[in-house]
């Protein structure tokens, strides 16, 4: 089920609208409401989605928020909340990504070799409030210094 439901929301697989996409992500959170070990595809569809978003496969962020929405509306939010994380953490990413892109167009020497990273942390936002690498700590530059886990996609290119 969780590989149908990846295929359905990776980009460059079945071309389908956004309304069909939604009727059977809708069917599958039906059928997953009669699963009995519902932790094990919380899990894989995790792991899916985390690529997913580190590899820029995803089809559509909406779609992504739709599939998540609708499990949170069978199971609740607990079993969500690292999901949503990753979603959020998706949009701070792109935002300090913007500011560094308009940083760099700003200085006077640019440089021929075109570099981005992605930075997804391990753990939910709300287990790093206490520890100190939530988002302020981001902010500050100081991720990941107080043992918190990260992922860290780079791509390198010239340009």
């Amino acid at each position: 089920m969780s590989s149908f439901c990846d295929r359905l929301l990776k980009s460059g697989g079945d071309k389908m609208s956004e309304a069909e996409t939604e009727a059977y992500l809708t069917k599958l959170v039906k059928l997953f409401s009669y699963l009995e070990d519902k932790d094990l595809f919380g899990e894989i569809f995790r792991n899916q989605l985390a690529k997913r978003l580190l590899n820029s496969k995803s089809a559509s962020d909406d779609m992504e928020k739709t599939m998540i929405s609708k499990l949170k509306a069978d199971v609740g939010a607990q079993f969500t909340s690292k999901m949503e994380g990753m979603m959020n953490d998706l949009t701070t990413g792109l935002e300090h990504k913007k500011k560094f892109d308009d940083f760099h167009s700003k200085c006077e020497k640019t440089s021929p070799i075109n570099f981005s990273v992605q930075v997804r942390r391990g753990r939910s936002r709300r287990a790093d409030e206490g520890g100190g690498t939530g988002r302020g700590a981001f902010d500050k530059g100081e991720l990941g210094k107080e043992g918190g886990s990260c992922y860290v996609l780079e791509r390198f290119g010239k340009s």
